[in-house]
């Protein structure tokens, strides 16, 4: 890396970084989503930094904003490696966590960008206040997103034999009562993810009131 003009480097960086343009989110394939075009890892990160300009705006979160965005920035940057690994896949979430550990150190290695990895060690940990806000961002977009395909009708839960994340216990239990495929994240991010109250209010929202009207040009 050191080899590098100054001009190599940023280009090093920025075309690693396209790959995530590129790369569909796994979810999204496995549950069957119909739709002509789904989000790929890249519009998912721009969903959470938005996301977050949200949640700090209206809710004066005290928080270190550009330590924030640069850790949603890089927080799937390891994907460029080993691809999107979705929930409820045979994959332990213990091996996932050590597989995305070793692709981002990869890709620190291969681009020489130390800090990205402390950014990274940072999310994982969830020690600090900007990791834990980050962290709750990540999945609440998600969740948001699943209504964004769930209420127009894009999901078709009589069509899962084949999808591992169906078969996760805690996703069938909320399907047996009658949830809608939306209703069931939310519900599983407002019982696992340890939302602050702020966050748990704008999720609980989101599934009781929908968010249809929301849409701009409401489509």
């Amino acid at each position: 890396m050191n080899s590098l003009t100054n001009e190599e480097k940023v280009l090093k960086y920025y075309f690693a970084n396209v790959k995530l343009k590129e790369l569909v989110r796994t979810g999204w394939i496995n549950w069957k989503v119909s739709r002509d075009r789904l989000e790929s890892v890249a519009e998912h990160i721009y969903g959470t930094e938005q996301l977050a300009i949200a949640m700090i705006k209206v809710y004066n979160y005290d928080i270190d904003y550009q330590k924030l965005v640069c850790m949603l920035t890089i927080h799937e940057i390891g994907e460029i490696v080993i691809g999107d690994i979705a929930f409820g896949s045979s994959v332990t979430p213990e091996e996932k966590k050590e597989r995305e550990f070793a692709a981002v150190k990869e890709i620190v290695d291969y681009i020489g960008f130390d800090e990205i990895l402390d950014l990274y060690t940072e999310f994982e940990e969830r020690k600090t206040k900007e990791a834990r806000f980050a962290r709750w961002i990540d999945k609440l977009e998600c969740d948001l997103m699943s209504k964004y395909y769930d209420e127009p009708g894009a999901v078709d839960l009589n069509d899962q034999s084949d999808n591992e994340s169906a078969q996760v216990p805690i996703v069938q239990k909320y399907l047996s009562d009658k949830m809608s495929w939306s209703d069931m994240w939310m519900k599983i991010g407002q019982d696992i993810y340890g939302y602050d109250k702020n966050f748990m209010n704008v999720s609980k929202y989101a599934m009781e009131n929908g968010i249809s009207r929301f849409k701009r040009n409401n489509k």
